[in-house]
């Protein structure tokens, strides 16, 4: 039962992700996405989305990555965590004109 928390917000993460995916940046907050051009919406959306999902896949298998190994789970969390931060990073600093 323990183990449900992470998978639940890995789904969630997943989800939101998938949202923005779409092209729907709206969870994305409004000074992150203030000067993304029309046109750059869908691209942007990809980047975040993206980004996003492969954080919330990492936390969601991350409780089966721990009856394998603690060592191995935090490893592959820590690097998609910090793959999906770069690629949300690359979004943001490309259509938006910086991080903020």
């Amino acid at each position: 039962m323990e183990l449900l928390g992470p998978v639940v917000l890995g789904l969630l993460l997943i989800g939101i992700g998938a949202v923005n995916w779409t092209g729907n940046i709206s969870t994305v907050k409004r000074h992150n996405r203030r000067n993304v051009r029309d046109e750059d919406i869908p691209a942007y959306g990809k980047a975040m989305g993206g980004g996003t999902m492969v954080i919330g896949a990492v936390v969601a298998v991350s409780p089966l990555l721990m009856q394998v190994s603690d060592l191995a789970a935090t490893v592959v969390v820590v690097a998609g965590i910090i793959i999906g931060l770069a690629i949300i990073l690359y979004g943001q600093i490309k259509y938006n004109g910086g991080i903020f």
